[in-house]
């Protein structure tokens, strides 16, 4: 078919009169048919999907295993129960081979009978994932003594995230059942649950890899856990930041004292402004550094500061150290460079600035966020799935809006003036509780050349060096 004017682009239409050429426009049935699964994937609707698949043989290759993959089935079809049973029971049809590992349900305020009623089909179902191997059951009050006791006979199981308010609910011995376990995860944990738990952990103690414990003390399991967290290779500590004290750190200290694989260690401290905050203490830091200077590739603490000198120590000696997240003041920010730049293997470099909460009115990044009881367990969660950082880096920035000015010259390719939280350049001076854009500028300059993303508060860039260009590129967005 040979393309007309009306139908050409306009570059086109010129090389056509200027040099006499033609343009075969090409059909959509021209079309390799590799790049139909690349086509189909952006049709969203399942309507739509099923209309595709009865295009002809190739379309319905392509489109089945998207149609199948995620099943959706609402609380008002008929027989909605049904179906979900049919897709919960072992079986190989041609259309459920496509259908994702992962299964879904959001019930709504129900009765005390259809509770039960619900509690009993959940047991059934679970009687028949025999290949599950992660559970996540969160909601207060939901998790019950039947459930637990199915989750436990799932013989793939590797990882359980389950609410520790056990009151009415369940007994803790039963988490002595559970064996094979890769990651535990335990939110607010009753005393009944926290004693319960150095039971657990022996029973799992040569598969048990990724530890995350949300409550106010550690110091009840962790003299009795420490044998049992020896395979440990990431942990997840979250406690009130009222709590956080040295009695505290001794706990968690004492929880990792056998742990000679750790490879990933968060701390979170959360909770409402206090009048004071507490460091961390430089024995706690070398500590940490000096048990795990062979494994330790990410150390993230939130909310609680610790001078330069323990960080010193810690990137000096943490030989395999790739992401460093710490919370810092002002001042000592600023003294930074030197000390990431000796580092052989940092690559990640993220600094909650701490800030006075009773001489200013900006909140230290943990605050900005809103840290609640959920809030906590959605940090720790992050911890495991972000690529960069365990922080939530969702701020009150305007992401969306483009870019005031791009940087002249120094260390910002392309840089936000107008951020709230930062002053404007030239604007120097510590009594600003964030630094200037300028100031940042030179900070980075000293990181030397293996940094790759460096970040403040909710703000972070990725560095690129080469003979070309060197500084900081457009920001990340997260």
């Amino acid at each position: 078919m040979i393309g007309s004017s009306r139908s050409l682009h306009p570059e086109l239409i010129r090389l056509k009169d200027n040099f006499g050429l033609s343009f075969k426009l090409m059909l959509f049935v021209d079309l390799p048919v590799e790049v139909l699964p690349l086509i189909i994937q952006h049709v969203l609707r399942p309507s739509h999907l099923v209309q595709l698949c009865l295009v002809n043989k190739d379309f319905h290759e392509s489109t089945v295993p998207v149609l199948y993959e995620r099943p959706a089935i609402y609380a008002w079809y008929r027989e909605a129960k049904n179906r979900v049973g049919i897709l919960s029971v072992p079986s190989f049809t041609a259309s459920e081979v496509h259908v994702q590992p992962e299964l879904r349900d959001f019930p709504k305020a129900i009765s005390r009978d259809s509770a039960n009623q619900l509690t009993h089909l959940c047991v059934s179902g679970l009687a028949n994932c025999v290949n599950l191997t992660s559970c996540t059951w969160t909601r207060d009050g939901t998790l019950k003594e039947d459930i637990l006791e199915a989750l436990s006979r799932c013989p793939s199981l590797q990882a359980i995230e389950i609410n520790g308010r056990h009151a009415h609910n369940y007994d803790p011995e039963l988490l002595h059942r559970f064996a094979r376990l890769r990651r535990i995860s335990v939110i607010m944990p009753t005393a009944e649950v926290v004693h319960a738990l150095p039971g657990c952990f022996q029973r799992n103690l040569e598969t048990l890899q990724e530890l995350t414990i949300i409550c106010k003390d550690t110091k009840e399991f962790a003299a009795s856990s420490s044998r049992s967290l020896t395979k440990l290779s990431s942990i997840t500590l979250t406690a009130p930041i009222s709590g956080a004290t040295q009695s505290w750190l001794s706990s968690v200290e004492a929880l990792l004292f056998h742990s000679s694989a750790l490879g990933k260690f968060h701390l979170y401290a959360t909770g409402d402004r206090v009048k004071s905050i507490y460091d961390l203490n430089t024995g706690f830091i070398r500590s940490i550094a000096d048990r795990h200077r062979e494994s330790l590739t990410r150390f993230a603490v939130l909310r609680l500061p610790m001078d330069l000198s323990s960080l010193d120590y810690l990137v000096e000696n943490a030989n395999r150290l790739e992401e460093l997240f710490v919370t810092l003041r002002r001042q000592e920010l600023l003294q930074l460079g030197p000390v990431v730049a000796q580092s052989q293997t940092l690559r990640t470099l993220h600094v909650t600035i701490a800030l006075d909460p009773m001489t200013t009115r900006a909140t230290s990044f943990a605050s900005s966020v809103g840290f609640g009881r959920s809030n906590a367990y959605a940090i720790a969660n992050l911890a495991r799935t972000l690529p960069f950082s365990p922080f939530n880096l969702d701020g009150d920035e305007d992401d969306d809006e483009e870019d005031d000015e791009e940087g002249s010259g120094g260390l910002f390719v392309e840089r936000r003036e107008a951020d709230s939280r930062f002053a404007a350049s030239g604007q120097r001076g510590t009594q600003n509780p964030f630094p200037n854009m300028d100031e940042l500028e030179e900070l980075a300059a000293q990181f030397g050349e293996r940094l790759a993303q460096f970040g403040v508060q909710t703000r972070i860039w990725q560095i690129v060096r080469n003979q070309k260009e060197e500084g900081m590129k457009k920001e990340v967005t997260s």
